[in-house]
């Protein structure tokens, strides 16, 4: 299910950079780059609520399926704006340009 593989992906995060602190130390667990993990922690948590309520309102797998991930993009991508996540807020500025 995704609420699994959020899990993963968290822990996954969590003992990468507990291995790595040793090596590149100071730039990873700058207070820049926690502000970033923290709105895509939030942005998770976004997407299991998404999740969540897909899963009491709809019955067809299909429906929950499509409509899940649908949501859960535009929840996520809101949810990193709102925060100001840096790498989220870069990319809207390069496709601002763009357009």
């Amino acid at each position: 299910t995704s609420l699994s593989t959020v899990i993963s992906q968290i822990v996954v995060m969590v003992l990468n950079g507990w291995a790595g602190k040793d090596i590149i130390g100071k730039i990873i667990f700058s207070p820049k780059v926690y502000k970033n993990l923290f709105s895509s922690f939030l942005g998770c948590l976004g997407i299991v609520g998404v999740c969540l309520i897909c899963k009491m309102f709809f019955r067809s797998l299909l429906e929950k399926t499509i409509i899940a991930i649908i949501v859960s993009i535009f929840i996520y991508v809101v949810i990193l704006v709102l925060c100001k996540n840096e790498i989220t807020i870069k990319l809207v500025q390069k496709l601002k340009s763009f357009i």
